[in-house]
Protein backbone atom coordinates (compact mmCIF):
# COMPACT_ATOMS: atom_id res chain seq x y z
CA UNK A 1 0.00 0.00 0.00
CA UNK A 2 1.29 3.58 -0.79
CA UNK A 3 0.62 6.82 0.49
CA UNK A 4 0.52 10.08 -1.32
CA UNK A 5 -0.26 13.41 -0.71
CA UNK A 6 -3.75 14.93 -1.45
CA UNK A 7 -2.07 16.96 -4.06
CA UNK A 8 -0.98 14.28 -6.06
CA UNK A 9 -3.02 13.31 -9.52
CA UNK A 10 -0.36 11.29 -11.13
CA UNK A 11 1.76 8.04 -9.45
CA UNK A 12 4.53 6.65 -11.31
CA UNK A 13 4.38 2.67 -9.96
CA UNK A 14 7.86 1.48 -10.39
CA UNK A 15 9.71 -2.51 -9.90
CA UNK A 16 6.78 -4.44 -11.74
CA UNK A 17 6.86 -7.45 -12.68
CA UNK A 18 6.21 -7.62 -16.99
CA UNK A 19 3.30 -9.71 -18.25
CA UNK A 20 1.65 -9.57 -14.67
CA UNK A 21 -2.24 -8.66 -14.24
CA UNK A 22 -2.23 -5.93 -11.12
CA UNK A 23 -5.19 -4.11 -10.04
CA UNK A 24 -5.10 -0.84 -8.19
CA UNK A 25 -7.51 0.69 -5.86
CA UNK A 26 -7.79 4.43 -5.26
CA UNK A 27 -9.03 6.34 -2.30
CA UNK A 28 -9.02 9.60 -0.03
CA UNK A 29 -8.96 10.03 3.26
CA UNK A 30 -9.35 13.10 5.53
CA UNK A 31 -8.88 12.09 9.31
CA UNK A 32 -10.26 8.99 9.71
CA UNK A 33 -13.13 9.38 7.08
CA UNK A 34 -12.62 7.37 3.67
CA UNK A 35 -14.22 8.35 0.04
CA UNK A 36 -15.60 5.45 -2.01
CA UNK A 37 -13.05 3.34 -3.67
CA UNK A 38 -12.45 3.50 -7.01
CA UNK A 39 -10.42 0.26 -9.11
CA UNK A 40 -8.16 0.08 -12.44
CA UNK A 41 -6.89 -2.93 -13.45
CA UNK A 42 -4.19 -3.53 -16.05
CA UNK A 43 -1.59 -5.74 -17.28
CA UNK A 44 2.26 -4.62 -17.61
CA UNK A 45 4.25 -5.61 -21.25
CA UNK A 46 5.74 -8.47 -22.12
CA UNK A 47 9.84 -8.02 -21.46
CA UNK A 48 11.88 -8.97 -24.40
CA UNK A 49 14.62 -11.23 -24.42
CA UNK A 50 17.96 -9.49 -24.57
CA UNK A 51 21.15 -9.81 -26.28
CA UNK A 52 20.54 -12.38 -29.61
CA UNK A 53 23.92 -12.52 -31.55
CA UNK A 54 24.69 -15.11 -34.23
CA UNK A 55 28.08 -17.12 -33.60
CA UNK A 56 29.70 -19.78 -35.62
CA UNK A 57 28.83 -18.81 -38.50
CA UNK A 58 29.27 -20.83 -41.87
CA UNK A 59 28.14 -21.71 -45.35
CA UNK A 60 25.10 -22.85 -44.80
CA UNK A 61 24.66 -22.76 -40.62
CA UNK A 62 24.75 -20.35 -37.85
CA UNK A 63 23.92 -20.36 -33.93
CA UNK A 64 21.49 -17.96 -32.67
CA UNK A 65 21.63 -17.20 -28.78
CA UNK A 66 19.87 -14.56 -26.35
CA UNK A 67 18.63 -14.50 -22.79
CA UNK A 68 15.32 -15.03 -22.07
CA UNK A 69 13.11 -12.39 -20.84
CA UNK A 70 11.87 -12.40 -17.03
CA UNK A 71 7.89 -12.59 -17.69
CA UNK A 72 6.70 -15.64 -17.64
CA UNK A 73 6.17 -16.58 -21.48
CA UNK A 74 4.32 -19.19 -24.07
CA UNK A 75 6.99 -19.03 -26.54
CA UNK A 76 9.14 -16.96 -29.43
CA UNK A 77 8.60 -16.03 -33.00
CA UNK A 78 11.93 -16.20 -34.45
CA UNK A 79 11.82 -15.17 -37.87
CA UNK A 80 14.96 -14.54 -40.64
CA UNK A 81 15.27 -12.97 -44.27
CA UNK A 82 18.05 -13.24 -46.59
CA UNK A 83 19.47 -10.34 -49.18
CA UNK A 84 16.72 -11.67 -51.86
CA UNK A 85 13.56 -11.55 -49.60
CA UNK A 86 13.23 -14.96 -48.71
CA UNK A 87 11.36 -15.25 -45.17
CA UNK A 88 11.23 -17.82 -42.67
CA UNK A 89 9.71 -18.09 -39.24
CA UNK A 90 9.42 -20.88 -36.56
CA UNK A 91 7.99 -21.00 -32.89
CA UNK A 92 10.37 -21.73 -30.74
CA UNK A 93 9.29 -23.50 -26.96
CA UNK A 94 9.33 -21.02 -24.06
CA UNK A 95 12.47 -22.48 -22.42
CA UNK A 96 14.52 -21.78 -25.94
CA UNK A 97 17.47 -19.76 -25.06
CA UNK A 98 19.39 -20.60 -28.68
CA UNK A 99 18.26 -21.65 -32.38
CA UNK A 100 20.54 -23.51 -34.90
CA UNK A 101 19.78 -21.90 -38.43
CA UNK A 102 20.21 -24.42 -41.13
CA UNK A 103 20.06 -24.54 -45.20
CA UNK A 104 21.54 -21.28 -45.29
CA UNK A 105 22.53 -19.74 -48.29
CA UNK A 106 27.05 -18.77 -48.44
CA UNK A 107 27.73 -15.06 -48.77
CA UNK A 108 24.45 -14.29 -48.00
CA UNK A 109 23.26 -11.77 -45.47
CA UNK A 110 20.76 -12.77 -43.11
CA UNK A 111 18.48 -10.31 -40.77
CA UNK A 112 16.60 -11.84 -37.71
CA UNK A 113 14.05 -11.18 -35.31
CA UNK A 114 12.80 -12.42 -31.91
CA UNK A 115 9.98 -11.75 -30.24
CA UNK A 116 8.96 -13.17 -26.95
CA UNK A 117 4.85 -14.59 -26.64
CA UNK A 118 2.69 -14.11 -23.38
CA UNK A 119 -0.44 -15.54 -24.46
CA UNK A 120 -1.74 -12.92 -26.74
CA UNK A 121 0.88 -10.52 -25.92
CA UNK A 122 4.13 -10.10 -27.51
CA UNK A 123 7.01 -8.13 -26.03
CA UNK A 124 9.01 -5.83 -28.83
CA UNK A 125 11.45 -7.35 -31.51
CA UNK A 126 14.89 -7.95 -31.02
CA UNK A 127 16.86 -7.57 -33.87
CA UNK A 128 20.33 -9.11 -35.34
CA UNK A 129 22.17 -9.33 -38.82
CA UNK A 130 25.04 -11.44 -39.97
CA UNK A 131 26.36 -12.68 -43.39
CA UNK A 132 27.52 -16.48 -43.69
CA UNK A 133 31.18 -17.60 -44.75
CA UNK A 134 32.31 -17.48 -48.42
CA UNK A 135 33.57 -20.54 -50.12
CA UNK A 136 36.15 -20.50 -52.73
CA UNK A 137 37.09 -23.84 -54.78
CA UNK A 138 40.65 -23.80 -56.16
CA UNK A 139 41.25 -25.38 -59.41
CA UNK A 140 44.92 -26.09 -60.00
CA UNK A 141 46.20 -25.78 -63.78
CA UNK A 142 48.89 -28.65 -64.36
CA UNK A 143 52.00 -27.64 -65.98
CA UNK A 144 54.87 -28.99 -68.05
CA UNK A 145 57.45 -27.01 -66.55
CA UNK A 146 58.57 -23.67 -65.36
CA UNK A 147 61.12 -20.75 -65.71
CA UNK A 148 62.11 -19.12 -62.49
CA UNK A 149 61.83 -15.92 -64.45
CA UNK A 150 58.75 -16.09 -66.14
CA UNK A 151 56.86 -18.05 -64.06
CA UNK A 152 54.76 -21.08 -65.08
CA UNK A 153 55.36 -22.34 -68.61
CA UNK A 154 51.69 -23.41 -69.02
CA UNK A 155 51.20 -25.17 -72.43
CA UNK A 156 48.14 -25.65 -74.69
CA UNK A 157 47.67 -28.95 -73.71
CA UNK A 158 47.37 -28.17 -70.21
CA UNK A 159 45.20 -30.29 -67.70
CA UNK A 160 42.73 -28.97 -65.64
CA UNK A 161 42.23 -30.53 -61.96
CA UNK A 162 38.68 -31.63 -61.98
CA UNK A 163 36.84 -28.88 -60.07
CA UNK A 164 34.90 -31.79 -58.03
CA UNK A 165 37.98 -33.06 -56.30
CA UNK A 166 39.47 -29.56 -55.66
CA UNK A 167 39.63 -27.80 -52.79
CA UNK A 168 37.24 -25.91 -50.97
CA UNK A 169 38.17 -22.59 -48.73
CA UNK A 170 35.51 -21.27 -46.96
CA UNK A 171 35.70 -17.94 -44.67
CA UNK A 172 33.87 -15.21 -43.25
CA UNK A 173 33.43 -12.36 -45.41
CA UNK A 174 34.61 -9.70 -43.23
CA UNK A 175 38.21 -11.59 -43.53
CA UNK A 176 40.46 -10.85 -46.06
CA UNK A 177 42.21 -14.40 -47.31
CA UNK A 178 45.53 -14.42 -48.37
CA UNK A 179 46.45 -17.74 -50.09
CA UNK A 180 49.07 -19.26 -49.81
CA UNK A 181 50.10 -22.16 -51.75
CA UNK A 182 53.18 -24.65 -51.40
CA UNK A 183 53.11 -27.37 -54.03
CA UNK A 184 54.97 -30.30 -54.71
CA UNK A 185 55.38 -31.67 -58.38
CA UNK A 186 56.61 -34.01 -60.25
CA UNK A 187 57.49 -33.67 -63.58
Amino acid sequence: MERVSGNIVEFEMSSLTPATHYTVKVYAMRASAKSAVTTTEFTTDVDAPQGLAASNIQTENAMLTWKAPRAGITGYILSFESADGTIREVVLSPTATSYNMAQLSASTEYSVRLQAIAGPKRSRVITTVFTTSECVTIVMLESSGSSADSGPNIPSSNRVMDPASAPTLCFPLNMSPRLSLSINAKI
